[in-house]
């Protein structure tokens, strides 16, 4: 990382000595969370105007609001931006947090983990999207799945989802995606024949 120091900026006039140009340089993160030095230029105001001719001094106090804001961010921490495929993340959600949980909950959640895997498991976690969990819910539908167990494996994304914002290997929660319905359950019913043999009457 290169060192970030504190700057005051600079000013000139361009090539014609009509305007006067300022510039200072500002650290940012790159796709790849690598922090890089750009350099700005920025023009603050003409040499003349009509009642006055401004000085070398008076465009350095222009450029001074540019300059104390990035001042302001060189004294704060740069962030560290993680990276993990999915895989990666899962196992370490896997033994932070799912090894809290009750065996029982333990037993049944890995063989969704398992699944979930192999959907996933060497895209980056920034990467995964709201259309990939979508065609993931509907190629489960199509297998045949349970939407109840369907529902499941959506929860299980929403909690892994959730620790990796804690732990920042991803910077947004998932929305939450269209989910089949739960099947409705037919209502108890219970015919004449049936009626008399609980109640012990005969024909």
């Amino acid at each position: 990382m290169r060192r970030r120091r504190f700057q005051r900026g600079s000013v000139r006039l361009n090539k014609n000595k009509t305007v006067w140009l300022g510039e200072y340089a500002e650290y940012v993160l790159d796709a790849n969370g690598a922090e890089k030095r750009i350099r700005h230029q920025i023009v603050l105001r003409p040499v003349r105007t009509e009642d006055k001719t401004i000085g070398k001094r008076e465009a350095q106090r222009l450029l001074q609001p540019y300059v104390d804001r990035v001042n302001v961010a060189l004294a704060a921490p740069v962030r560290e931006r993680k990276s993990a495929t999915f895989e990666a993340f899962a196992e370490i959600w896997e033994r932070d947090y799912l090894s809290l949980s009750k065996p029982s909950t333990q037993s049944g959640a890995k063989s969704t983990l398992k699944r979930l895997k192999a959907a996933f498991g060497r895209k980056d976690m920034r990467a995964i999207d709201a259309g990939d969990i979508q065609r993931f819910i509907a190629s489960s539908m199509a297998e045949g799945l349970d939407p109840k167990t369907i529902r499941n494996h959506w929860g299980m994304v929403s909690l892994i989802w959730n620790a990796a914002l804690a732990q920042r290997y991803v910077d947004a929660l998932l929305p939450k995606p269209k989910l089949p319905r739960k099947p409705k359950k037919m209502a108890k019913y219970y015919t004449l024949e049936m009626c008399a043999d609980y109640c012990g009457v005969s024909g």
